[in-house]
């Protein structure tokens, strides 16, 4: 049975092959051609001269020319190279745009506290952000990117740690009416639901996203989190993040654009969640989460 193994050794045999053909049928021009043209001088210096420029001549043609060459004829052609300097004048451009963003970028913690059970959010990122028809026909204008790639319920359920790591006993989400609230708990989707708890949550996060069109025409999306004693209306913590979709909306072998972008600390987005920031600030009762377990 002919293995992938046999393949990578058919392979490198070949290019070892090619390689001393190559080199071998230079040495053999050195070899048939130097007596000639040595023997062909007049006199003892013309027959060094004509040996030392025919020898090379054979060098040059074998270490620049054909090699110059063969790119030339094999490599892309001039609309394909023109193409890629405009690519990589383009990713010049929009790297230098991130990197500027990022000089605002940061964290902010004024304050954290302690013992906190479950949490409050202001908004909650909408399903089918992320959908594949959304992310190709949106692609450059996609909302939530710079705020994280969960959505809708798994989004909740992600601060919830039904996806693992520390997690918090409920979380409510203030409904659009501004007056409901529903609290989640559990840690399997579907997740549980009561409306109205009778002590909703003291802490709240919220975010905003940046739509700049400016920065979006270079692949670099922005948001602002924060987080809000609603107590004292004070806002404890808040972050400007910046993300970089690298290749630039290539939607080349079925890519999803935005889904290995980085953020200014050179991580890839999905590894990087807005549960991160939140467990930073509101640090999460031990006794509760250890109920949960």
């Amino acid at each position: 049975m002919f293995t992938i193994q046999d393949l990578n050794r058919l392979i490198s045999a070949i290019v070892t092959l090619i390689t001393w053909l190559y080199w071998g049928g230079m040495l053999w021009l050195l070899w048939f051609l130097l007596p000639k043209a040595f023997a062909k001088g007049q006199s003892q210096g013309g027959k060094i001269f004509n040996a030392a420029a025919t020898g090379l001549a054979i060098v040059w043609l074998f270490v620049q020319a054909i090699p110059f060459l063969l790119v030339y004829a094999l490599g892309p052609s001039k609309a394909e190279r023109q193409a890629m300097a405009e690519r990589e004048q383009r990713y010049q451009a929009a790297e230098a745009v991130f990197k500027r963003q990022c000089e605002h970028a940061g964290e902010k913690i004024y304050r954290t506290v302690d013992d906190v059970e479950g949490i409050m959010l202001l908004k909650v990122i909408p399903k089918s952000h992320y959908s594949s028809v959304y992310a190709r026909e949106r692609a450059p204008m996609l909302p939530n990117i710079a705020v994280d790639i969960s959505e809708g319920e798994s989004f909740i359920g992600e601060i919830l740690g039904i996806y693992g790591g520390e997690d918090y006993q409920y979380v409510d989400v203030l409904q659009e009416n501004k007056q409901d609230i529903i609290r989640y708990t559990g840690r399997l989707l579907p997740l549980m639901q009561e409306l109205n708890p009778k002590n909703p949550a003291r802490y709240a996060v919220t975010f905003e996203y940046n739509l700049d069109p400016e920065l979006r025409k270079h692949w670099v999306a922005g948001a602002t989190i924060q987080i809000i004693d609603r107590q004292t209306n004070e806002i404890i913590a808040e972050k400007i993040t910046y993300v970089f979709e690298k290749g630039l909306g290539n939607l080349g072998r079925d890519r999803m654009p935005w889904f290995f972008a980085i953020t200014c600390e050179d991580k890839e987005i999905t590894t990087v969640s807005l549960t991160d920031f939140i467990n930073k600030v509101l640090l999460i009762k031990q006794e509760a989460q250890n109920d949960n377990l």
